[in-house]
This record gives structure tokens, C-alpha cells and sequence, in this order.
């Protein structure tokens, strides 16, 4: 009765053809009116045309009559991507609680986060709304610590983490942030705990990987971080820091050759990583290669003058070139 147009009208979707896609679009509609798949088809394709008033109109008549998930949030995101903040904001105060809690919570979020970019007043309420759903959901509590830290209400801040230890983390984000708090207290042996608990269900996750590592190196267990490290691709966002944290390991077991190939890897991608630099430099004059240390760190001035220098003079006087120390120390400090 409606399926098979809907079909049609998706494969010219698929060719590009929103106008002929819409004919048949309608043509489903008017044997069924009440199917939404296919008006939600036609609603999307009236918006890729910029028929908005038409496609406005669409979406809010599919809210008003089924609001069930998808019609709430194809509104709330359609209102959302016209710029319509306060009306997306209302559809989402009007029907979170007809949302399962774990979409809620994100809708919540969002308009949270709506509220505090326009500098309303409501920001908080919404993000305490979605934390009474999910008190222990990492994508709330943090922008809501965040917010309280802002305003200097420490009690609030109190209170949150007090209430957060009550519950148990369930998603990999909600490991992650327990592992952050713990690291940031320096109670590593709950940070690791914490980690490992998100790692069982996202072990690819390179944060999760990286904050084992952190937690690991200072337990001082440097090949279990290690391990931690080397899952960490090069893609990843923490994958430079991940990279640096891999080769002060190394150099600390005594690895300096591949201390020296993990440095390399990453001032290759990142020339500017001047904790790099230097970190090369001290592993190649341990491996009594000054000429190359001192070639490094002549290379690194450009980043800091003042730091780089005192490395360099430093490793001038170690080499009795006081003239040459003396000469780089006015440089830096010029």
C-alpha cells in the first residue's frame, strides 16, 4: 500500500532527485497517512530542497502525532539545525520523559548545552534534570562539575562527586572519568582499577589505554603501561602524548634505541613537540652522541629560546665549551 513508493521515492533519494522523490513519497502517503517512515522520508527531502516552511511544518506534524523517539528527535535536530534554539529547547523539556533514559540523558545534554551557549539561565537545570535520570552518566555530570567550578560553588561540586561514588559506572566515558578523578587525587590504584573496568567493554578505547598507562607508570609496573601504550594508534587524539609517555618508559628501562625511534616517530608527525626534543637530546648525549644532541637542540630553538638554551649551555659546560655555554646563555636570555 505505501512501502513500495516509499522505495521509489528512496531510490531517486539515492540518485539525487528530491522533487521526483517526493511525488512518490506522496503517493504512499495517500494510501496510508499514518505510516511515518515515508513522511519522515518526505519531511527530510523538503528540507534538502530548503523548503523549510514545508518541511517545518512536516517534522512538527509528525511530533505532534506520534512522539515517539524518532519523531522527537528528528524535530529536535531539524529545529536545531535551523537555529531555532528556544523551540528545540521546549520540545525537549515537553517530551524527555518519553524518551528511553539513556536518549534523555543525551537530549538533556544537548540542551543544556543549548542554554549555556545562549547565556540562559536554565543551562544547570538541565543538565540536574538528566543527572536525576543517570547519576553516575559521565556526559552530564562532567559538563555539570564543570559549570559548578565555573560559579565557584564548590559545595555542588562536593555533592555531585559524593552522589556519583553511589552508583556504578556503566559506559566506557563513565570509567573514564572515574579513572581521570582518580589520577587527578593520585589514588592510582583506583585510577587503573578504573580504566581496566572500561576496558572489558572498549578495548580499543585509546583514553582508557592511555589512563591504564598513567596509572600503571606510577605504580611503577613500566611494562604493563607499556602494553597500554603500544595499543594506542597513531590516530587516536592522545596518541602524542601517548607516544612521548612510551619513550620516557623506554628510557627508563634502558630501551634507548627505541626510546630514540619513538621520538623520532613523533617529532615526525609533530616537529613543534618540544618536551620531545629535549627528550631526545638527554637520550642521545646519554648515548654519547653530542654532536647529534647538540644538532637537535640547535634545531629546537626556534620553539622555546629560553629553555632550549639552558639545555644547550648545559651540555656545552658538560663538554668543557665554556665560551660556546656562555655565548648560547645571553642568546637565551636576550
Amino acid at each position: 500500500v505505501w512501502k513500495a513508493q516509499t522505495e521509489i521515492g528512496n531510490t531517486y533519494v539515492f540518485e539525487g532527485d528530491d522533487e521526483k522523490a517526493i511525488e512518490w513519497f506522496d503517493r504512499g502517503i495517500a494510501n496510508r497517512p499514518a505510516a511515518a517512515p515515508v513522511r519522515i522520508n518526505r519531511a527530510r527531502a523538503l528540507e534538502r530542497l530548503k523548503r523549510f516552511t514545508e518541511s517545518e511544518a512536516a517534522y512538527r506534524s509528525l511530533y505532534e502525532e506520534f512522539a515517539d523517539q524518532t519523531s522527537i528527535l528528528d524535530y529536535v535536530n531539524y529545529l536545531l539545525r535551523r537555529h531555532f534554539d528556544l523551540q528545540a529547547v521546549e520540545i525537549i523539556e515537553k517530551s524527555y520523559l518519553k524518551l528511553p533514559p539513556r536518549v534523555a540523558v543525551s537530549t538533556l545534554a544537548i540542551a543544556g548545552m543549548v542554554a549555556q551557549r545562549q547565556g540562559w539561565v536554565d543551562g544547570e537545570r538541565y543538565l540536574k534534570l538528566a543527572v536525576e535520570l543517570m547519576p553516575g552518566c559521565a556526559e552530564v555530570l562532567t559538563p555539570l562539575e564543570a559549570f559548578y567550578r565555573r560559579c565557584g560553588n564548590e559545595d555542588a561540586v562536593s555533592q555531585l562527586l559524593e552522589n556519583e561514588a553511589k552508583t556504578d559506572p556503566v559506559e566506557p566515558a563513565d570509567f573514564l572519568r572515574r579513572s581521570y578523578s582518580a589520577i587527578a587525587a593520585q589514588r592510582f590504584e583506583d585510577a587503573l582499577e578504573a580504566a581496566l573496568g572500561g576496558l572489558t567493554i572498549a578495548p580499543s578505547d585509546p583514553f582508557l589505554r592511555y589512563n591504564a598507562a598513567v596509572a600503571a607508570v606510577n605504580l611503577k609496573v613500566l611494562k604493563v603501561a607499556l602494553e597500554h601504550l603500544e595499543s594506542i594508534n597513531q590516530d587516536a587524539g592522545v596518541w602524542v602524548q601517548a607516544e612521548y609517555l612510551r619513550a620516557v618508559i623506554l628510557r627508563e628501562l634502558g630501551r634507548m634505541d627505541q626510546a630514540l625511534a619513538s621520538l623520532d616517530r613523533l617529532l615526525a608527525a609533530d616537529p613543534d613537540q618540544l618536551d620531545a626534543a629535549l627528550l631526545k637530546a638527554a637520550t642521545l648525549e646519554t648515548l654519547n652522541r653530542a654532536p647529534e644532541a647538540e644538532t637537535t637542540l640547535t634545531s629546537a630553538m626556534q620553539l622555546s629560546k629560553q629553555r632550549v638554551g639552558v639545555e644547550l649551555a648545559g651540555l656545552y659546560l658538560r663538554q668543557g665549551r665554556i665560551a660556546d655555554a656562555q655565548r648560547i646563555a645571553e642568546e637565551a636570555l636576550s
